[in-house]
């Protein structure tokens, strides 16, 4: 361009940029716009701005042109040119599509030495992709950077790989805390939505099995500390209108379907430690059951709670009889 003494300012090369990748619905032959935007690149007298290489990586995101993406970040760099947060996601996203997780964990830790303003989606995308691979020390040291420096950021996406991480380190009592603190209120209000004899609808689709089995031991605890304080209130009404006690309510799990076959868990599924730490709870009263109607899911009998509801009465009963105080 320099040869041809033009020199656009960065409103013309903007313009430009989007005739040749088009905009929003518009067919453009990409391809043809990338190659011609890497000649700008190239030509040092072209005064790009991390506006244009935005442009550039937006649309090797949409194509999943990962390696694009990268070269592109590379390029960025040798010019000296800051990227945005958006950019910093796609070059992360880029990384971990790539299966290259490891260099996405120390990208991220680079471009926070480097004052680069990340958001939350920058450390999900990296927390999701460590927990893929199995590196949990990293997730749980990448969790802990997040709480101490942006607390902000927290949430049930963020937790979620935290927490199967703890559970697969051993770390069982700080996982249960986790998930009671992230989701407590959640699932503390999906069992008291439903009405009537309406069972307990909780969903485990998007949970890892560790999870899913934390969710299965929260649940029954809530639900049988519940049916307690209920059965307490109401049982004196109760039994002078003639009407029995009532049960506790049946709790519907909903899993993924590939997590079952017909109606039996598939080994390694969400599905199937749910079933593992029902029983574990429940004990042999514990009549669990996968079904497909109306959804599948593993369904938690009424009567199984009750169930382990006199068990902890029975319990309670033995040890103030073996109390000091009952003697």
């Amino acid at each position: 361009m320099r040869e041809n003494g033009i020199t656009p300012n960065e409103t013309q090369l903007c313009s430009l940029l989007r005739a040749l990748f088009g905009e929003e619905g518009q067919e453009r032959d990409r391809q043809k716009g990338l190659e011609i935007f890497q000649q700008l690149v190239d030509d040092t007298s072209v005064n790009l701005t991390e506006v244009h290489f935005d442009m550039a990586i937006n649309v090797c995101e949409k194509d999943g042109l990962w390696r694009e993406i990268l070269s592109l970040a590379t390029a960025m760099g040798s010019r000296g040119i800051s990227p945005h947060s958006m950019t910093c996601n796609a070059v992360l996203k880029a990384c971990v599509q790539l299966g290259k997780s490891d260099v996405a964990l120390k990208l991220l830790g680079t471009m926070a030495r480097d004052g680069t303003e990340l958001d939350r989606v920058a450390y999900r995308t990296v927390l999701a992709a460590c927990a893929r691979a199995r590196s949990w020390d990293e997730v749980l040291k990448l969790y802990a950077e997040v709480e101490a420096e942006h607390p902000s950021f927290l949430g049930p996406d963020l937790a979620l790989p935290a927490i199967t991480a703890m559970c697969e380190v051993g770390r069982n009592d700080e996982a249960i805390a986790l998930y009671r603190e992230t989701f407590g209120g959640m699932l503390a209000q999906q069992q008291t939505r439903s009405s009537g004899s309406d069972p307990i609808v909780l969903d485990a689709r998007r949970l890892s099995p560790q999870v899913g089995g934390i969710l299965m031991r929260c649940a029954l605890e809530d639900a049988v500390a519940r049916a307690d304080a209920t059965a307490a209130r109401a049982a004196p009404r109760m039994a002078l209108a003639g009407f029995p006690p009532s049960r506790p309510k049946d709790i519907l799990i909903a899993v993924n379907a590939a997590d079952l076959d017909d109606e039996s868990a598939l080994p390694g599924s969400t599905a199937e430690m749910l079933l593992q730490v029902g029983r574990e709870v429940l004990g042999a009263e514990g009549s669990l059951e996968c079904q497909q109607t109306p959804f599948p899911s593993v369904r938690v009998p009424g009567l199984s709670l009750q169930s382990l509801l006199v068990q902890q009465v029975q319990q309670a009963v033995s040890d103030f009889e073996g109390s000091p105080q009952s003697m």
